[in-house]
């Protein structure tokens, strides 16, 4: 039930190549089962439709990873005691713009009302970072743009429990400045 693009780059002179990988996940916590297993049917699927590279010789080509998970990084599931952004670093090998940060970016800071289609969530305050970049070589860095409220578990923790005001009024979205209920995530990819 996830649709996914792949798509394969080659630089024009040098015939370096990518693959750029994106796709958005089923929302909400109770669907995190179902997002284990759309990663690893993602990943199966990757694997087997290789495309052919431009070269002679066959290689591995990089790839750049681009998704809306739904899946806090945080996050950590009762049931398995995984999350999807270890599935993402421990079983596909790849490395993310999120991995060994003490705070993080919160890519979400919203909160659903009676306009929405999900009304088991109108009225929650959701402070989370579900969007993620991550490749399988070279090096990747975080760019922030605008202002990005950028928070420890437990700074996060105080605002989700709506004890920091100031923060979510300066940094609820979608706004003037966010028209989005998703904060970009940029990156600098360097193969």
């Amino acid at each position: 039930d996830t649709a996914a693009v792949k798509v394969r780059l080659a630089r024009e002179g040098s015939g370096h190549e990518v693959d750029i990988l994106g796709f958005h996940l089923p929302s909400g916590p109770e669907k995190e089962d179902r997002r284990h297993v759309c990663l690893r049917e993602l990943i199966s699927w990757y694997k087997e439709t290789k495309i052919p590279t431009s070269g002679s010789e066959h290689k591995d080509v990089p790839l750049v990873l681009a998704a809306d998970l739904n899946s806090d990084v945080w996050f950590e599931h009762e049931a398995d005691g995984t999350c999807s952004h270890r599935i993402l670093t421990e079983e596909w090998g790849l490395r993310s713009v999120w991995q060994d940060s003490v705070a993080l970016p919160a890519s979400v800071l919203k909160m659903r009302g009676v306009a929405s289609n999900q009304p088991t969530k109108w009225g929650e305050l959701m402070v989370e970072t579900i969007d993620y970049i991550a490749c399988s070589a070279g090096k990747m860095t975080f760019e922030s743009r605008g202002d990005y409220p950028t928070w420890t578990k437990e700074e996060r923790q105080r605002v989700r429990a709506m004890e920091d005001q100031e923060a979510i009024s300066r940094y609820l979205i979608p706004s003037n400045s966010v028209p989005s209920d998703h904060r970009p995530v940029v990156a600098i990819v360097d193969l």
